[in-house]
């Protein structure tokens, strides 16, 4: 009987593909990083509690990344749209192997560069495109926000800062929050966040 295929061994199949990039180093937990764009990318695939299959790419804006490791590096999920957790594949099941490899390659690719990371971080609800999508959840919408404010003041963004300082001057409840955590990042990042133009 063929062995299972493990965490790592999934991910060791998509780089083969080319889902994945080539070269990477694949950890014994079943992550690979790499960077590109501006962006710092994790692939990882695991084993959950019920031993389906968990998998995704975790992108962070690679700039701040480090700094703000104690805010889960202001990185996001990309995940499959469907069928997410999916059944732990047969050792030898090509046809769930391409699949995982196809979620693979528009999971790593999900993101255009930083600006796109930028722009999505602003957004409240779920961005999907294609067969994965960014889920980034509504109570974390004022610190997104805040996210996507220094990531358009440092790309030189005006249009999107502008568009982010109107969401937040239109509502009360999240500008106070917005506020609050604000403060909390620039306490990482060591320069003030201001909401003036």
């Amino acid at each position: 009987m063929p062995k299972p295929i493990s965490a790592p061994g999934i991910l060791r199949e998509a780089i083969r593909a080319g889902a994945l990039p080539a070269g990477l180093e694949v950890s014994r937990r079943g992550e690979a990083t790499w960077a590109r764009d501006g962006l710092e990318l994790t692939a990882w695939a695991m084993k959950s509690r019920y031993g389906e299959l968990d998998w995704g790419v975790q992108v962070a804006d690679e700039k701040f990344a480090d700094a703000m490791a104690k805010y889960g590096r202001w990185a996001v999920l990309v995940v499959a749209n469907e069928n997410y957790p999916a059944p732990w594949p047969a050792p030898g099941d090509a046809d769930a192997i391409a699949a995982l490899n196809q979620g693979f390659r528009e999971a790593a690719g999900f993101f255009a560069g930083r600006g796109d990371f930028a722009r999505v971080k602003a957004v409240k609800e779920d961005v999907i495109r294609g067969r994965v999508h960014v889920s980034p959840g509504v109570n974390s919408h004022p610190a997104r926000l805040v996210e996507s404010l220094v990531l358009a003041r440092d790309l030189d963004d005006t249009e999107l800062a502008d568009a982010v300082l109107k969401t937040l001057s239109e509502d009360k409840e999240i500008r106070e929050s917005a506020k609050s955590w604000a403060k909390r990042f620039s306490k990482e990042l060591g320069f003030a966040i201001s909401f003036l133009p």
